[in-house]
């Protein structure tokens, strides 16, 4: 990190003394250092340091927010490198709200001047999305014209942020055309759908294939071209002015009516039903239409099922963390696949307890991002599928490029491209 090494004095008593603080010590407080987080948290696993658990980073918290550690070097490192998986909230037995606290430090982190530069870059290009469709156009060009080949002699290695952005890019971005209302079968219900800032250049099959399924499960789809970015890249990377900005906006782009707003990534999922911490704009009505299309799908499955064909092919199913640990949400993506007949269906263990893809780590956090994707891949490789499901477009490029650096020919893709495929099956 550009700001790791780097070492500041304390704030002063009047920065000491500022709300942020107080709300700090009031949810570290309900922390009791009982230490049954640490065998759950993926970073402390890998580490086995204490700075890289649940507890040690509360601490750490506690104490830049109080002014008693200076804002750099460990404490930098060990706050940067969270995962945010929220397992340790899932098992916590005392109810310890540990996601804000970590957003809350790493806000304080760059209240002080400490942001990684491709962190920033990164955020800046997902609240740009046509600036982003851009240079993701350029570099499919590029791809195509064979700058995979040069690309490490000009310092565009496979290991750097471009190198595995290339890796991993799809093949084309959605049809800008194609954003307009799909419409179902006559009296269809209508469903709005939630595709934030890189669905339509990076998760195009799933777009395409949500829409597909909705429209022979007797859905109208319409998808209000005023959304943004959903605002998680930004509320977890200490940024929660610009995450209330945004989630300001989108409430405002699905209106005020009772129709379903789904969402096809589990980490959008995650941060839309976290809009009632970020802002009071009617977020109570907006978080209360909201679904996973999965679990819409398996829901609603009864009123109008269309026919399923036979499947016969090997499915390996990740369940991402944003979708294990969402306390709000049920996933239903197992239950959904089970429908399919023929369909041999295999759950994959979690590992570490975290694929690594946090948001944007797996390109900026590297090593750690690979290490923590190590034991889910070769479970992948033992299994030897014909497809990954897996619910989330970050652990899906996360682990599509791991498969392809391991020469492994298994596709990743949505569950709801499974459904696609046994109804394409059907005619």
């Amino acid at each position: 990190m550009d700001s790791a090494t780097s070492v500041e004095s304390p704030p002063n008593a009047s920065e000491r003394s500022g709300k942020p603080a107080t709300r700090v010590d009031r949810l570290a407080d309900a922390c009791v250092k009982c230490g049954l987080c640490l065998p759950h948290c993926p970073t402390y696993q890998i580490a086995n340091l204490e700075g890289e658990s649940p507890r040690g980073r509360i601490a750490l918290i506690q104490g830049l927010v109080s002014g008693q550690l200076p804002a750099g070097g460990r404490t930098v490192e060990h706050l940067e490198s969270c995962t945010g998986c929220l397992n340790c909230e899932a098992i916590c037995p005392a109810g310890v709200r540990y996601g804000e606290l970590i957003d809350m430090g790493r806000a304080e982190l760059r209240r002080r001047g400490h942001e990684d530069r491709w962190t920033r870059w990164l955020n800046a290009l997902a609240g740009r999305p046509q600036t982003s469709r851009m240079l993701l156009a350029l570099l499919r060009w590029a791809r195509r014209l064979g700058i995979r080949r040069i690309a490490p002699a000009v310092g565009i290695g496979p290991d750097t942020v471009p190198g595995r952005i290339l890796a991993r890019l799809p093949a084309k971005p959605l049809d800008r055309a194609k954003r307009q209302p799909f419409n179902g079968p006559h009296n269809a219900e209508p469903v709005m759908l939630f595709i934030g800032c890189v669905t339509s250049s990076l998760d195009r099959q799933t777009l395409e294939d949500a829409i597909g399924v909705l429209n022979r499960c007797g859905h109208n789809v319409v998808i209000p071209p005023d959304q943004d970015c959903c605002g998680a890249l930004d509320l977890h990377s200490g940024n929660p002015r610009i995450a209330a900005r945004l989630a300001t906006k989108n409430i405002a782009a699905f209106g005020s009516d009772n129709t379903p707003i789904l969402t096809l990534a589990t980490g959008c999922g995650v941060t839309l039903d976290e809009y009632d911490r970020l802002t009071a704009d009617d977020s109570e009505d907006f978080c209360r239409r909201l679904a996973d299309v999965g679990a819409f799908l398996h829901d609603h499955w009864r009123k109008n099922p269309p026919r399923l064909a036979p499947l016969p092919v090997r499915v390996a199913l990740f369940q991402p963390c944003t979708a294990r640990n969402n306390r709000r949400r049920q996933d239903r993506s197992a239950e959904l696949l089970q429908r399919i007949p023929a369909l041999d269906l295999h759950r994959l263990d979690v590992g570490f307890g975290c694929c690594g893809a946090a948001g944007h780590h797996f390109l900026t956090r590297r090593a750690q991002a690979d290490q923590l994707a190590a034991p889910i891949l070769e479970e992948i490789l033992a299994l030897d599928p014909d497809h990954v499901a897996v619910s989330n477009v970050g652990c899906a490029l996360h682990l599509a490029g791991a498969l392809t650096a391991a020469g492994h020919r298994a596709t990743v893709l949505h569950p709801v491209s499974l459904l696609r495929l046994s109804l394409a099956g059907d005619g």
